[in-house]
């Protein structure tokens, strides 16, 4: 047997090579499962504050922060002559001529100082390089037998982020002739003074522009839709464990906090949390 073989090759020696095949294994993990969950109550709740600040602005005439004060704390840091004041007197709907419209209004001295106006035909009139915040508004008309005033406290809309000059229109309307008739006085001789002061809620919250107003309402309507798409990531990203899910709501949540700094505090601190949670599993190449 060994004679027939004589003379034949062999079989070459085997080589072994080694390649990838490009396939992932990926072993599953609990390790951050638990974090990943409390970062994402944590979003959930932050969402949540969000959604009740936006109902703040939303309701301005019972919010926490009205929109007046939200107003006149912009107006404190505004520097004098940013605001134009404008407007029309009427009363009972039709527009008073030659009606003295007096304005006081404070400085950056913290004096306050005065200007005034008469309406023209249409009863409008128009204050150019006014001061932002707080002022006092009289009216004044005189006919052969009496004065009429009212008054008002106003809030001057300072400017915004997209302009340098702030604008205030306001319809101002005299009281109802029945009013002035319990006022006449008794000594028809001489000229009868009937003065109707600002209503009192005008003290802890004067009238503002109402496209201000506005305004505020549609900024509480951004926050609970910011706050409804942080919840929603939020919930997409504890059930799937992903973090990337989690940081997008968290930055969403943070968006909706507004004037609650405390709030403000959590959304960043979620966010950094984010950055914190182990990752759920591990990759293995084939």
């Amino acid at each position: 047997m060994s004679e027939l073989l004589e003379g034949v090759e062999g079989l070459p020696e085997e080589e072994y090579v080694f390649a990838s095949s490009g396939i992932s294994f990926v072993v599953k993990s609990d390790d951050g499962g638990s974090a990943l969950r409390l970062t994402g109550m944590l979003i959930l709740f932050i969402a949540v504050l969000g959604f009740a600040n936006g109902f703040d602005y939303f309701t301005p005439e019972s919010g926490l922060i009205r929109p007046d004060e939200f107003i006149y704390s912009l107006a404190q840091a505004a520097p004098d002559g940013t605001a134009i004041f404008s407007g029309i007197v009427l009363d009972q709907g039709q527009p008073v001529a030659d009606a003295e419209v007096y304005v006081s209004m404070e400085n950056e001295d913290g004096n306050w100082v005065g200007v005034w106006q008469i309406t023209n035909s249409r009863g409008e009139f128009r204050f150019e390089d006014a001061n932002p915040g707080l002022v006092r508004i009289s009216v004044l008309r005189m006919d052969a037998n009496n004065t009429d005033i009212f008054e008002n406290r106003a809030i001057l809309s300072p400017p915004s982020f997209f302009e340098q000059i702030g604008y205030t229109s306001l319809r101002l309307e005299f009281p109802d002739p029945e009013v002035y008739e319990a006022l006449s006085c008794e000594d028809k001789s001489k000229t009868c003074i009937r003065k109707v002061e600002h209503p009192p809620e005008q003290m802890a919250h004067p009238v503002i522009d109402p496209s201000a107003g506005i305004t505020y309402v549609m900024i509480g309507l951004g926050f609970m839709g910011l706050s409804l798409i942080a919840g929603g990531f939020a919930i997409i990203g504890i059930k799937n464990s992903s973090r990337g899910l989690l940081r997008t709501a968290s930055v969403f949540a943070f968006f909706t906090q507004g004037h609650l700094y405390s709030a403000c505090i959590f959304g960043i601190l979620a966010f950094i949390l984010t950055f914190a949670i182990p990752r759920n599993s591990i990759a293995l190449d084939a």
